[in-house]
């Protein structure tokens, strides 16, 4: 180790130079407007070895302030600059090859840049030549001259101071590197989005970035689902069914709560066969890591079904790249193995490293799953430099996480701590498995058999789960069924009824029929019998003759009138017969429907019996069921702050075998490279080759990700390091981008990583820290008018999650904001964090009631209660009031002597300066040094004990306003303390502001303990 100076040069106001560059775009800047993102900015970096020699390959300039200096010139204009900002320069030296190029997307930034690196190179070696080292003077002479080349006023430079130095120590061979903090600088975002812009006007682009472009669209805003509308429970259930859960999820004592399990089971059924973008709204300890964990163990679980199926096809035919100059093997992956692969980005190094660090810690699984360390825990070790137990993930990104990686992961390397550990280098072990030397840990054959085994037990449990779900529809069935039947069955019982009554009537009419027809018969008869009778005495001839035909004629007469009697009696019978006879008829019919209807009725009996007691047996089996699931029993409809405790169907004997499921996976992954140690060997070592800044082609970067992932399934990397990390990828390259605290990552920044992700899954919270925009509100808008941006596009006014919210089918409305309504993407409401006096300040301030309070019940401990400490401030030195630190000090005291832990107290404040103050009190008591500072620097940190100093000058309301103007600080500090929240400020002043009022009013008020 040795020490290392570096330098941030050429010392200026933000406000002074943006205020040149305001008036230069012919605009007035607000005085309010300037003061917003006041700041000390500064022209370069240079770092210093131990010798006190500049290191010439650290040189970076600002981008920013080549651009403000850019638009000072005469005539200059946006366009001018957007294009390049050439201009000559012909007095700075050629660069030669070993000076890098910035890289930048802006020539005129670039050719300065590296100029200046060649100018540094001939003093450095002029100094060696003369056996000199550079002095004040020549620091203070490259100021002068670099604010020269950049057209910076002389006068905006601070006069009196040249530098701020940092001395630390470093490792021999990254004592050359330059300064992470110098990479924001000569920021690559700028080439990125000018590459991705042309790719989306060229069409080149994917769902998930039209999806974040294009959120805001009428037609996704009707489509949008809210998940606090009762009306859209049944998409709830739906989403939730133990069909939809994954198989696979990583080790854990508790299974996800019902907003996690949604969100998650909404994320694979959205993406798992597509490309796009998901948004998951996450408050403060809602559980975001424990999300993410279940993402990663469900997307290992699908590749291994990948890898079963494939064995020996999973590599294609042996071809021969080159890496630079030097040609090397190469083996494809199957077209099946793409879109696994898992990066994990986040704003920072900090949050990026506390992701993927703690994925492979002991202490992210149980103790029973840690002890079987069966995938590389050993290696993990030593790449994650902490105790493991797999080797899950690992931080990369910028260019010193990377060295660290490859030179730990595939060469070996070691701190002085780790000399001991008996974890061998991948490298070294492949190249043991190909040659004999090590055998396989897990055979092939084993492994497959182990995986296959888990998934049919986990696809049994499923079963058994599925078909208690399913029960109260089957239930809810039964009885539509039953009610049919009781209808079904009435309504026969009333044909029945009728049928026989028209039987009844029938017969009785039939025997009124037959007295009638007998009665016809009878006169039919008599008729005849007159008409017979009346032709046995017909006249004779001579009688017809004597009465000269009179008797003949009477006797005919007479005779007309029987046959008519005849026919009119004839006519009766037959009238009566056929009436007769269609009744018997009809008798006969009812006879046989009645028969019909005694079946239909027996029949629909016997069903709706049945199905009384099918319900009975169902019910029967559900309340068991019920009892046998307990909390883990899933009513959607039930009361929301109830629903948000369920695990949703987490059964234990199915949550066991989902796990090993996933550990099943890894073991076969595992078993898979052991199995091919050629392969994975050419393979990774490209892939160890890209990450260490080799020349590597382009579309080698897709697989070579993609085969590191088959080993370390997570990595992760910083939106500032995805240009150049990435710089080759194609677009939908990484199979699932996971990006951490969206809410404090600009939408123009995140644009990089969604572009080159197949998937996306933004997490985070706009409701918590936003962005920091460091180019003064003037300019922005100035910007923002001259290329016809709306508002809701500027960086300060929209984030990456506010961006992907939009987006969001499932989410819901806030309304913090009085008369605003804010749609979130799919909320998390489950807080298990804070004590409830801190819940319920940031759940009202922030979350309009959205988060349920389910922070388990812990032990009574001796300390103060949570409170207010009144100070009342009548001066200040800026924005520090010295009665609070003194109060400060008091309460500290008393709380380490109450048992209070050293590194459980985190001391915050919205200010700076009050900030420093508390860094000086906190090494007074040997407080953790990171648990104290701004609230800015504690998004993602919690403690059991948060002290909130509010400071502000008691003769100004300007910095309190900006405080209170929105409801995030306040929500991020209140947030942070687990178990007691001490406020220290002037309550008579705060809590007039909005949101402070709200803390007023829920915290108890203790007399300042001033000394």
């Amino acid at each position: 180790m040795v020490w290392v100076y570096d330098a941030q040069c050429g010392l200026y106001e933000t406000h002074a130079l943006s205020a040149l560059v305001v008036e230069a775009l012919s605009r007035d800047m607000d005085e309010e407007e300037g003061d917003k993102r006041d700041g000390v900015a500064r022209l370069f970096d240079l770092r210093f070895d131990h010798t006190g020699m500049p290191v010439v390959q650290s040189f970076s300039l600002s981008l920013s302030a080549w651009a403000s200096g850019f638009m000072l010139r005469d005539g200059a204009t946006l366009d001018e600059l957007l294009e390049g900002g050439e201009c000559g320069h012909d007095d700075l030296p050629e660069p030669s090859s070993e000076v890098q190029n910035p890289q930048s997307g802006f020539t005129g930034f670039n050719v300065i840049s590296m100029g200046l690196s060649q100018w540094l190179a001939h003093e450095v070696e002029r100094f060696h030549e003369h056996q000199e080292l550079p002095s004040c003077q020549w620091l203070h002479a490259l100021v002068i001259k670099v604010a020269s080349y950049l057209n910076i006023p002389h006068h905006v430079v601070h006069p009196n101071t040249i530098a701020r130095v940092r001395a630390t120590r470093a490792r021999k061979d990254q004592a050359q590197d330059r300064n992470e903090s110098s990479e924001g600088l000569s920021s690559f975002y700028a080439a990125d989005l000018q590459k991705i812009t042309a790719a989306v006007e060229r069409g080149d682009f994917g769902k998930g970035l039209r999806q974040f472009l294009d959120g805001g669209a009428v037609a996704k805003i009707r489509a949008r689902v809210d998940v606090r509308e009762e009306g859209n429970n049944h998409l709830l259930a739906e989403a939730l069914s133990p069909k939809k859960m994954p198989k696979g999820r990583w080790p854990a004592d508790h299974a996800l709560a019902f907003s996690q399990q949604f969100a998650v089971n909404s994320i694979f059924s959205s993406l798992r066969n597509d490309a796009g973008l998901f948004s998951v709204n996450g408050p403060p300890g809602t559980g975001k890591t424990t999300l993410l964990r279940d993402i990663v163990a469900e997307v290992v679980t699908e590749r291994a079904s990948v890898l079963m199926k494939l064995g020996d096809e999973a590599f294609g035919s042996k071809s021969i790249v080159k890496i630079g100059e030097i040609a090397a093997p190469f083996y494809p992956l199957h077209e099946s193995l793409r879109g696994f692969s898992i990066v994990v980005a986040t704003n920072g190094n900090g949050a990026a490293e506390n992701v993927t660090l703690e994925m492979p810690g002991r202490d992210a699984v149980p103790a029973r799953v840690a002890d079987r360390g069966s995938y590389f825990p050993e290696l993990a070790e030593i790449v994650a430099g902490k105790s493991a137990w797999g080797l899950l993930a690992a931080p990369l990104g910028n260019r010193r996480n990377r060295t660290d990686f490859v030179s730990r992961f595939w060469w070996g390397q070691r701190s002085k701590r780790q000399e001991s550990a008996a974890a061998q280098p991948m490298r070294e072990h492949l190249r043991g498995l190909v040659s004999g030397d090590i055998a396989p840990r897990i055979d092939w054959g084993t492994a497959v058999a182990r995986f296959k085994a888990a998934l049919k037990h986990e696809a049994a449990c499923r079963k058994r789960v599925s078909e208690a779900a399913e029960m109260p529809a089957k239930i809810a069935q039964l009885v539509s069924e039953a009610q049919q039947a009781e209808c079904s069955l009435r309504d026969a019982e009333v044909e029945q009824f009728e049928s026989r009554d028209s039987l009844s009537k029938a017969e009785i009419r039939l025997s009124e029929l037959n007295g009638s027809l007998a009665k016809a018969e009878e006169h039919e008869s008599h008729a005849r019998d007159a008409l017979a009778r009346h032709e046995d005495f017909a006249p004779g001839l001579w009688h017809t003759l004597t009465t000269l035909g009179k008797a003949r004629a009477l006797w005919r007469s007479d005779r007309e009138g029987l046959v008519t009697n005849l026919d009119i009696a004839r006519s009766w019978v037959t009238q009566w017969r056929d009436q007769y006879s269609q009744l018997e008829r009809l008798i006969l019919d009812l006879r046989v429907s009645g028969a019909r209807l005694n079946l239909r009725v027996g029949a629909a009996t016997a069903h709706a019996s049945k199905l009384r007691t099918l319900r009975a047996e169902l019910e029967s089996d559900l309340g068991r069921a019920m009892n046998q699931l307990g909390g883990a029993w899933l009513d959607v409809d039930m009361d929301q702050e109830q629903r948000e405790h369920v695990t949703p169907w987490g059964e234990p004997r199915w949550l066991a075998a989902r796990e090993e499921v996933f550990l099943a996976a890894l073991d076969l992954h595992r078993a898979f490279f052991e199995a091919h140690p050629v392969q994975m060997a050419a393979n990774l070592a490209i892939a160890c080759d890209w990450l260490a800044g080799k020349r590597v082609d382009g579309n080698l970067v897709a697989p070579a990700l993609e085969s590191l992932c088959l080993v370390v399934p997570v990595v992760s990397a910083t939106f500032a390091s995805f240009p150049r990390m990435f710089a080759k990828a194609p677009r939908e390259s990484i199979g699932y981008v996971l990006v951490d605290e969206g809410g404090q990552a600009q939408a123009a920044h995140v644009a990089c990583a969604v572009w080159r992700a197949r998937r996306t899954v933004i997490v985070g919270d706009p409701l918590q820290l936003e962005p920091v925009v460091t180019v003064p509100e003037g300019i922005e808008s100035e910007l923002a008018r001259h290329y016809g941006v709306d508002t809701p596009w500027m960086p300060s006014w929209n984030s990456a999650q506010g961006l992907a919210d939009l987006s969001s089918r499932f989410g819901t409305y806030l309304g913090t904001v009085p008369g605003d309504r804010l749609w979130v993407g799919c909320p998390l409401r489950l807080h298990r964090r804070c004590a409830p006096e801190m819940f319920r300040i940031s759940n009202e301030v922030a979350y309009d009631g959205l988060m349920v309070f389910g922070t388990p019940a812990r032990g009574d401990v001796p300390w103060p209660a949570t409170a207010w400490y009144d100070v009342k401030a009548t001066t200040s030195e800026g924005h520090w009031v010295d009665a609070e630190g003194q109060c400060l000090q008091t309460l500290i005291g008393d709380l380490l002597e109450r048992g209070v832990a050293k590194d459980q107290v985190a001391l915050i404040s919205p200010f700076r300066d009050c900030a420093a103050r508390l860094r000086r009190i906190a090494r007074v008591f040997d407080l953790d040094a990171g648990k104290v500072g701004t609230v800015h620097t504690a998004q993602g940190k919690e403690a059991d004990v948060v002290i909130l100093i509010l400071g502000g000058n008691p003769k100004s309301s300007g910095a309190k306003a900006w405080a209170a103007s929105k409801p995030n600080l306040l929500n991020v500090a209140v947030s942070r303390g687990k178990k007691r929240l001490y406020v220290i400020g002037d309550r008579s002043l705060w809590r007039q502001h909005s949101y402070f009022s709200v803390m007023a009013h829920q915290l108890a008020v203790q007399v300042a303990c001033v000394a």
